[in-house]
């Protein structure tokens, strides 16, 4: 099956919120968290909305960087929600959303 592919890039989170509406299809290759000094950070990716299922998680490394790559992606059906704890200072997230 052939994917349409639309627009991606690189998308940066700092808080909570939404990365790409509940109802547009995205899918996500990969996850770069830089953590505090405290402990290793908590990104949640949850379909549909910030109460919506939780797909995928990763766990940064404390005082560092960590890349998560998602082989093949992640295909959310019903849009992306990034949902970080406060250990998070950001987290790039390469992602597409499909057509």
């Amino acid at each position: 099956m052939a994917v349409n592919m639309g627009f991606g890039g690189t998308i940066r989170k700092t808080s909570d919120g939404e990365l790409f509406a509940a109802g547009d299809t995205c899918r996500v290759f990969s996850l770069h968290i830089v953590s505090s000094t405290d402990t290793g950070g908590v990104v949640l990716l949850k379909s549909g909305g910030s109460s919506g299922d939780v797909e995928h998680k990763s766990i940064g490394t404390a005082n560092s960087g960590f890349t998560d790559n998602i082989e093949n992606g992640m295909q959310f059906t019903n849009g992306c929600f990034v949902d970080v704890d406060a250990n998070v200072v950001s987290v790039d997230i390469q992602c597409i959303k499909e057509l």
